[in-house]
């Protein structure tokens, strides 16, 4: 028998605008297009609803080593920094994108890693997210279930990589969060970007933000490294100190240090000297880390050529020296340092003479 395939779009929901708590507003997109494979007698043999992107539909299940990814921006559709996954061994565990599934770099656990490859995360039409292992339901995940015949739920993995249950109601037309993974004001692993920490998304002392904006792009030094080690005169650093601050433990050497000046991060009378760049940085009241940032500081470079860093329109660094005043030995200052700079590791070099 020649069995013959039919394509289908399918399309479900409209696009609503929604309000969460009556004040922040939320743009959630709740557009479900479809696309099935039929045979004539109608029977599905594949289904986009199998393979869900950001968002649980009731209905949906998040099967063994799938994953949901969060959004880039609300506006932006393109894959974002956080993943949902549910694992092999009946874990279900949300991560930063680019880690391996690690119990250290998870952001969330449902601690149910003996439970075996068939278990599924599930949203039902009452709003309960649950775990099934094909038998029975081994976890519920949502703390009650929400009945309301006028109310429709989803579930989704937000840009702020919590992962979120959303209520419509039917009646009044609005949005509403009713349950999310983490109530901590501290955002998720991953969301402050290389070299920033959780204090309301701050970067570190010494560093920059690489794009103003977007702090998940993480930052970059403000300075250069071998100014800490220089012994010109004309170049000095300093220590800031940041108290009960913790970031991934990817230090180089640990020593006993005498002092807590001795060293770039002490805890339990230990210095961990950590590799660049930071991650997942946060600020824990409860945690005795005192972290240490080495930063290298130019003073003046002659009094005839201040010196400043700007960005070029394609967003280069570019170092720009000015002479104030036509002298033959500051000319020379600046063409020297100019060759020393080009050497090192800027592109561009701007000679701009008053």
């Amino acid at each position: 028998m020649v069995a013959f395939l039919l394509l289908l779009f399918l399309f479900s929901f409209d696009e609503v605008k929604a309000q969460e708590n009556y004040s922040n507003s939320l743009s959630i997109d709740a557009r479900q297009w479809q696309f099935c494979a039929l045979y004539l007698e109608q029977k599905i043999t594949w289904q986009s609803f199998n393979y869900p992107t950001d968002t649980l539909l009731p209905g949906q299940c998040l099967s063994a080593d799938q994953q949901l990814f969060s959004r880039a921006s609300e506006s932006d559709y393109s894959r974002g920094i956080f993943r949902l996954k549910m694992k092999n061994d009946g874990n279900l565990c949300q991560y930063p994108i680019d880690t391996e599934d690690a119990w250290y770099h998870s952001n969330f656990s449902s601690f149910t890693d003996v439970l075996g490859n068939k278990v599924t995360l599930n949203l039902e039409a009452n709003g309960n997210l649950y775990l099934f292992n094909s038998t029975h339901n081994i976890k519920k995940v949502t703390p009650r279930e929400y009945p309301n015949s006028t109310t429709i739920y989803l579930m989704r993995l937000d840009v702020d990589g919590i992962f979120k249950v959303y209520s419509l109601s039917l009646d009044k037309g609005n949005w509403f969060k009713v349950w999310s993974s983490t109530d901590d004001g501290c955002p998720p692993k991953g969301h402050c970007g290389r070299n920033g920490f959780c204090a309301l998304m701050d970067a570190l002392p010494g560093f920059d933000y690489i794009h103003k904006g977007k702090e998940s792009s993480g930052c970059e030094r403000n300075f250069t490294a071998a100014s800490c080690k220089a012994i010109d005169p004309t170049i000095s650093y300093i220590m800031r100190r940041l108290e009960n601050t913790v970031w991934e433990n990817d230090r180089y050497a640990s020593l006993k240090a005498n002092t807590v000046e001795d060293c770039e991060l002490f805890r339990d009378e230990e210095c961990r000297k950590q590799r660049l760049p930071l991650r997942f940085g946060r600020r824990d009241e409860k945690d005795s880390n005192i972290a240490l940032i080495k930063m290298g500081v130019p003073t003046s470079i002659g009094a005839q050529t201040p010196a400043g860093r700007t960005l070029s329109n394609s967003q280069k660094v570019v170092a720009v020296k000015k002479l104030e005043n036509e002298l033959a030995d500051g000319k020379r200052e600046f063409q020297t340092e100019m060759k020393v700079i080009g050497k090192t590791h800027h592109m561009y070099s701007w000679n701009t003479a008053k």
